[in-house]
């Protein structure tokens, strides 16, 4: 009987060293896939300050910033752990203090707001674009309150008319703008109108997109979504 008990211990003993081995090869598995998603959900490290410093160019494999006072951009691999290095980066333009950075892919447009002072030296803010190789460089508003951020251009009537989406979170005039841009040939190198409208009051949102005639958008302070019509009409959270 003491033969049969020791006998049986052994063969437990074994079965749990195996458990055991098993089990260390799977964490080493789940270890290894860990890291590999790492890498692959990292494209690139740039230094911003703000989330909304930074655009990803998912076609053409390349990442814009601002930094330093100047708007930047690079080739990115996936994988990437560490910052570029200075030779990859190329310097685009040089406005200032950048406060936010949009790029619209279907039109290859990088739209951005800058810091500049009036006559007077109060300091606001400007809405700007410029093609993706920092060419064209085009003023589209001044006058704007400094605390202003591009969320969302949108651009239809086959190319005659561009909306921009800003939020201001300036204390006592937090709202949603809207610039309505017409052209009457999508060739023409200049706008025959430019005109801001305000859509929304007390809200300043984090993130909008524009889809099947609604605006969604997200507040990040309410930590709310909502849907709007285009107008600003007919608001749901």
């Amino acid at each position: 009987a003491m033969v049969k008990l020791k006998v049986e211990a052994v063969h437990t003993l074994h079965e749990m060293e195996k458990l055991a081995s098993e089990l260390q090869d799977k964490l080493h598995e789940t270890e290894a896939e860990l890291a590999a998603w790492h890498l692959a959900a990292t494209a690139v490290r740039v230094p911003v300050s703000a989330p909304g410093q930074v655009a990803v160019d998912t076609f053409d494999k390349r990442v814009y910033w601002a930094a330093q006072g100047a708007l930047w951009r690079a080739r990115f691999t996936p994988g990437s752990a560490d910052l570029l290095p200075e030779a990859a980066r190329e310097r685009l333009l040089s406005p200032g203090t950048g406060l936010s950075l949009y790029l619209h892919r279907p039109t290859a447009r990088l739209y951005w707001c800058q810091q500049e002072a009036d006559e007077d030296g109060a300091l606001g803010a400007s809405l700007r674009r410029a093609y993706l190789d920092g060419s064209g460089e085009e003023v589209m508003g001044r006058g704007l309150p400094l605390q202003t951020r591009v969320l969302s251009a949108v651009v239809g009537g086959e190319g005659t008319l561009t909306t921009v989406y800003l939020a201001v979170a300036q204390p006592g005039n937090v709202s949603l703008l809207q610039l309505l841009e017409a052209k009457r040939a999508p060739s023409d190198a200049q706008p025959s109108n430019r005109t801001f409208h305000t859509l929304l009051r007390g809200v300043a949102p984090t993130a909008l997109a524009a889809h099947g005639g609604h605006l969604y958008f997200t507040v990040a302070a309410a930590r709310t979504m909502r849907r709007c019509d285009l107008d600003g009409g007919r608001c749901v959270t």
